[in-house]
């Protein structure tokens, strides 16, 4: 049970694909959260690596099971246009929990289309736009 501090909203955002939130945060903070998301989510769909990597800050990190950590911007860029040249995405991610653990720090935890599970953790920059820091995605059921 959550104690009197903590609300429980949820926003349904359809228009974007995000469905229900639970949040402990203001409204306005959660959905600039979710529209970082969001651009993220659009950016893997089209295959638009300029978009993708717009979605993160300068020094972003991005974990995938069984291959090397991608850190830093160039190895990130590299990392997804590899993919995009063997993939094709179509997912949409569902938000199951946002946190802000400062004004300038949050997560969000996510799952899509009922096969993964991702974790977002997101930075505020200095204009007060959230972008993606780090990013790991694992299987939702990996001993099924």
């Amino acid at each position: 049970m959550k104690s009197k501090h903590h609300v429980r909203l949820a926003i349904v955002l359809a228009s974007i694909g995000i469905y229900s939130i639970g949040i402990s945060v203001r409204a306005d903070t959660n959905a600039d959260i979710g529209a970082a998301i969001v651009v993220y989510q659009q950016a893997l769909g089209s295959g638009d690596v300029d978009a993708l990597m717009s979605a993160f800050t300068d020094e972003p990190v991005v974990l995938v099971p069984g291959q090397p950590t991608a850190v830093g911007h160039k190895a990130v860029r590299a990392s997804y246009e590899k993919q995009f040249q063997a993939l094709r995405f179509s997912l949409t991610f569902k938000v199951d929990e946002v946190q802000q653990m400062s004004e300038s720090w949050a997560f969000a935890r996510t799952h899509s289309d009922g096969s993964k599970q991702e974790l977002f953790v997101l930075n505020r920059n200095e204009a007060g736009v959230w972008k993606i820091a780090r990013y790991a995605f694992s299987a939702a059921h990996p001993n099924n």
